[in-house]
């Protein structure tokens, strides 16, 4: 596999980004499979965390409104799926309350 620079992983994640929202572990794992070592991948998701790209506030709120909306999840799966992206407990139940 083609080694990728870290200007163009962090073109590539911008990119992800803005297709909808996303959280950093999920950016984290698609910069894993593009092959960036660990280093460069926190200075990638700190740039996108400064630029507006991730915002995990942001990504919760977004995350319970379309489970609730559109698949009719619960607060305990909604929970569960939060919990398993590794957000902060501040900001999931934050979050969970305008449920």
């Amino acid at each position: 596999m083609k080694q990728i620079t870290t200007g163009e992983a962090l073109n590539k994640a911008a990119a992800y980004c803005t297709l909808c929202e996303r959280c950093i572990s999920e950016v984290s794992t698609k910069l894993t499979a593009w092959g960036v070592p660990h280093g460069e991948q926190w200075k990638i998701i700190e740039h996108l965390q400064r630029e507006g790209f991730i915002d995990e506030a942001r990504y919760c709120r977004a995350f319970v409104n379309d489970k609730v909306r559109f698949n009719r999840w619960g607060r305990i799966k909604i929970m569960a799926a939060l919990r398993e992206k590794r957000l902060p407990k501040s900001l999931v139940n934050e979050a969970m309350e305008n449920i």
